[in-house]
C-alpha cells in the first residue's frame, strides 16, 4: 500500500485545514510554516516530544500553537488498493 503524510491543522477560528503529501518531510514543514504564521507570539509555539504510543498511531510530528489548544500534526497513513485513505491510524 502507498503512504501519504496528512498535515491537519486545527484552529478554533476556522474550519480544520487538511493537506496531503507524499513525503514525510512536507507534511511536518508544512505545519512548521502553519505555525509560525499564524502564532499571535513565537513563543506560542510548542512542539510536542511524540511518545511511542503517538508513533505507533501514525504522528510524526505535532505542535500547539495557542494558549487555547490550536494545533496541527502530521500523521503517516496509508492508501488502500482503491485509493481510499485508511483512517485506522488516526482514531
Amino acid at each position: 500500500m502507498a503512504k501519504v503524510y496528512v498535515a491537519l491543522c486545527e484552529d478554533r477560528h476556522i474550519d480544520p485545514v487538511i493537506h496531503v503529501f507524499t513525503l514525510p518531510e512536507r507534511a511536518i514543514d508544512y505545519c512548521k510554516r502553519w505555525t509560525k504564521e499564524n502564532a499571535l507570539h513565537p513563543d506560542d509555539i510548542e512542539e510536542y516530544e511524540l511518545t511511542d504510543d503517538m508513533r505507533a498511531g501514525g504522528w510524526i510530528y505535532a505542535a500547539t500553537y495557542s494558549g487555547e489548544g490550536d494545533h496541527v500534526t502530521a500523521m503517516e497513513m496509508e492508501l488502500d488498493p482503491v485509493g481510499e485513505i485508511g483512517l485506522d491510524n488516526a482514531l
